[in-house]
């Protein structure tokens, strides 16, 4: 799972805003500090495993070699 620094990285190169979250069944709960400034569009939810994940707001404007880059830098498969 990426680190903060890597999170905060990932929202000044590609203009998301990324929360991290704990999932627990079919809620997820943001375990970061509280946001006021969201994207109205729908966030895109990211499972890093059974009880982590992300969500990322602004996912809709990115193209979808941003997408893979921010997705595989989440869930720690792309080195950076």
């Amino acid at each position: 799972m990426a680190s903060d620094k890597g999170v905060d990285e990932l929202e000044k190169q590609f203009g998301v805003k990324i929360l991290r979250c704990v999932i627990t069944g079919k809620r997820w709960k943001f375990t970061g500090e509280r946001v006021s400034n969201f994207s109205v569009a729908a966030p895109y939810k990211i499972i890093v495993n059974e009880k982590e994940g992300f969500v990322v707001y602004g996912w809709e404007k990115l193209t979808s070699a941003h997408k893979g880059i921010i997705e595989r830098r989440l869930k720690n498969t792309d080195e950076y």
